[in-house]
């Protein structure tokens, strides 16, 4: 292994991608120093790393209340922190801004005044209409259409039918969810009878 100070400067674009994709500091330090290690270079520290990026990678402080409107649809939607926080970083990255922490957005979540709490409440309504229109033959399409009917009469945000899908398959309500079941049910129907027929202990039934 090479003496000679590491030269990361053509980890520059890996940097700027895990950076707009929202990695951690300490993620993007192990892929860098992956990275130069392949290429017969010391690994680097930390602050090696966030003294590149000062120097190299300039990023403005992020602006918050440009993903205010952002945060307050992706909650009215039911997406988790985890989920609202991908996509807020992914905005902050691509306008050259500094991405921020889970913490820094539960915070600002909390000084807007957005309930998660109270949206729970909205969500579990929201999955009582949809069992109920898919239990009556509806289409998602026609699902959707009566949800947002519903949901803009109360002036709330109305949803897409991605959110709607993403709703569907987190709930086991989408179509690949109930095959699964009905075949999983089938099975144990079938498995039943042959003990019963049979007259077998449930093990001798594979």
């Amino acid at each position: 292994m090479s003496n000679k100070r590491t030269d990361i400067s053509s980890c520059l674009e890996l940097i700027q991608d895990l950076i707009r994709d929202g990695y951690r500091q300490e993620e993007i330090l192990s892929r860098v120093n992956t990275q130069v290690v392949a290429q017969n270079q010391r690994a680097i520290s930390l602050r090696t790393l966030q003294q590149f990026i000062k120097e190299n990678l300039s990023l403005d402080k992020p602006d918050l209340d440009g993903v205010r409107e952002l945060v307050q649809t992706l909650i009215h939607e039911g997406s988790r922190q985890s989920d609202i926080l991908g996509s807020v970083n992914e905005q902050l990255s691509a306008n050259n801004q500094r991405t921020i922490s889970l913490s820094t957005l539960k915070r600002n979540i909390r000084d807007w005044g957005f309930n998660q709490k109270a949206n729970q409440t909205d969500t579990n309504s929201l999955r009582e209409l949809v069992q109920t229109r898919l239990a009556n033959g509806d289409t998602p399409r026609e699902i959707l259409e009566h949800v947002n009917t519903q949901r803009i009469a109360r002036n709330e945000l109305a949803i897409t039918m991605r959110t709607l899908h993403r709703r569907l398959k987190d709930w086991g309500l989408d179509r690949k969810s109930q095959h699964a079941r009905i075949l999983q049910e089938s099975g144990e129907d079938i498995m039943s009878f042959l003990r019963k027929r049979f007259q077998l202990p449930q093990s001798d039934v594979q």
